[in-house]
């Protein structure tokens, strides 16, 4: 018999996984911040985001949180980063439920980076939750193309039964422990990702690119272990898988920050044309805030950084990459 879920955000990837749930036979009800995407989907069965698709007649949507989390047996978490202090909102009308977090990204003026720490902190220490992470371009799951991702939790149980709730016949899940490593690896390939994309921005094809991921790999693997990550999990779904997609998409908002960048435009502009800021952006400064004085090798990080904020021409950044010291691999 299905369950009651609640999704907590109408974004392209929220309403995705929505979507997802409601053709495994769960009644699932999401929270729309306007009435216009809750009447999209309620009475049209569509939505804007995820163009072309067509969204189950049992998956409906509405302004009123209340009524998405009294009475549901799970919670997905789907707001994007920038808003999280929505968490608020939701502290008072909780219930323990199960909670699986779509959100990626570095939190900033918080009391953690994390964005699984800070919910943890505010829904209280047993609140059970775990985090969903790979490879995942939102419109081809919608479109229902396979795919696979990680769901990771320190409570295995919950782990378990969010893959028993979200598997199908083309989305494929596996559990994993290391909440930090999965959490790492969904974040820090936007910032590659960017990289990916000025390096095809200036046609310096597929061998530089190839380059870029590998190296771009290990070090996210030297961030994984200063916060204390395990090597493995980056070699996994929501480490290097998420990073090829991420990179080689032209879908990816990230790669066409990137790109752009290459063909001349500004981060301010790309971010108003596109409506949104690439969450690559935000990573880098987070990134190089946080270890620029550390003795981190993490030259890729550093130079895109650069490259965004301080108006380093991306020729040059690409050049010092490939001038530094010789070392062995």
């Amino acid at each position: 018999m299905g369950h009651r879920i609640g999704v907590i955000g109408v974004g392209a990837w929220g309403t995705t996984i929505a979507k997802v749930l409601a053709e495994n036979g769960h009644s699932v009800l999401i929270w729309a911040h306007n009435e216009d995407s809750a009447h999209q989907i309620s009475r049209c069965h569509t939505l804007s985001l995820l163009p072309g698709v067509r969204l189950p007649d049992s998956l409906s949507a509405t302004t009123n949180l209340a009524e998405v989390v009294t009475g549901t047996q799970e919670l997905v978490f789907a707001i994007a980063s920038n808003f999280v202090d929505f968490v608020d909102q939701l502290v008072p009308l909780y219930r323990n439920q199960p909670i699986l977090v779509l959100t990626k990204g570095l939190l900033e003026n918080k009391s953690t980076i994390f964005l699984m720490e800070y919910l943890q902190g505010k829904l209280g220490p047993a609140a059970p939750l775990a985090l969903l992470s790979g490879p995942n371009l939102a419109l081809e799951i919608a479109e229902g193309k396979y795919c696979a991702s990680t769901i990771a939790s320190t409570m295995i149980d919950i782990a378990n039964r969010f893959q028993s709730l979200i598997s199908n016949d083309y989305f494929r899940t596996y559990t994993a422990e290391d909440v930090i490593g999965v959490s790492l690896g969904g974040i820090l390939k936007n910032t590659l990702a960017i990289a990916a994309g000025i390096s095809d921005g200036l046609g310096l094809g597929m061998n530089a690119k190839s380059a870029l991921m590998t190296r771009g790999l290990q070090e996210m693997i030297r961030i994984g272990r200063h916060y204390g990550a395990n090597q493995e999990t980056f070699f996994g779904l929501s480490g290097l898988g998420d990073l090829i997609t991420t990179c080689c998409s032209e879908k990816s908002r990230n790669w066409q920050t990137g790109y752009a960048i290459a063909k001349g435009e500004t981060a301010a502009e790309i971010a108003c044309r596109l409506n949104a800021v690439a969450e690559g952006v935000k990573t880098a400064k987070l990134i190089h805030l946080t270890f620029k004085d550390s003795g981190l090798d993490i030259p890729i990080f550093q130079e895109v950084y650069a490259v965004l904020y301080e108006q380093k021409p991306a020729q040059l950044a690409i050049q010092n990459l490939m001038t530094r010291q010789l070392k062995s691999e």
